[in-house]
């Protein structure tokens, strides 16, 4: 069974979190992806970087994972999604 393609908007909630330390880029996104956790994936990937730990404080984490950090909405694409987009992430200039 295949399951199709959706493409996931992803905005972020609070820009004030410290996990976004961890993420190099830090406003709306779209995301090709068989389903939402998929899309959170493939952000997180993306826009990864390593961070320094604070003794004392939690290590950041993906704020691209945690629903309360990221909004994700289903995009309506004109004209369909082809399978070979998967993975494909798209940033508005």
């Amino acid at each position: 069974m295949t399951t199709s393609l959706e493409a996931f908007t992803l905005r972020p909630v609070d820009l004030t979190s410290p996990n976004w330390s961890t993420s190099t880029h830090k406003s709306r996104c779209t995301v090709f992806a068989r389903d939402e956790p998929s899309a959170r994936r493939i952000a997180s990937n993306e826009f990864c970087i390593a961070v320094a730990r604070t003794m004392g404080r939690p290590l950041p984490t993906s704020p691209w994972l945690d629903e309360d950090e990221v909004f994700c909405t289903i995009a309506n694409i004109p004209g369909g999604i082809s399978p070979d987009m998967e993975g494909i992430v798209v940033v508005p200039d």
